[in-house]
């Protein structure tokens, strides 16, 4: 289990995050758990998983996610939306501007 709640949107090609862009795939036994609420710019959570048998598990034993409220659709449109900038080279354009911004 890996808690990558910082690195997601800032490290990597894609921005997967820190720990995802250390690895060429996730194993079998490999969780990494991210905001969405950070650098995503959106709210709510996620869950990279290896294999189809972990989301199968997840989704029928994880009690938080089978009871909890569902998120609403602005939280979805913004999650949809920052995940469509993570798949073009937009994103890379926009951290270049944020660091030259900070630094």
């Amino acid at each position: 289990y890996i808690d990558d709640a910082h690195g997601i949107s800032l490290f990597g090609d894609k921005g997967q995050g820190f720990a995802r862009s250390q690895m060429d795939e996730l194993g079998s036994r490999t969780i990494v758990a991210a905001s969405l609420g950070k650098g995503f710019g959106a709210s709510g959570g996620m869950l990279m998983l290896g294999t189809v048998h972990q989301e199968n598990l997840f989704r029928r034993f994880a009690v938080a996610h089978a009871f909890s409220a569902s998120i609403n659709n602005a939280s979805i449109g913004a999650a949809l939306a920052s995940a469509r900038l993570h798949r073009t080279d937009e994103l890379a354009r926009l951290r270049a501007v944020l660091q030259k911004r900070i630094a």
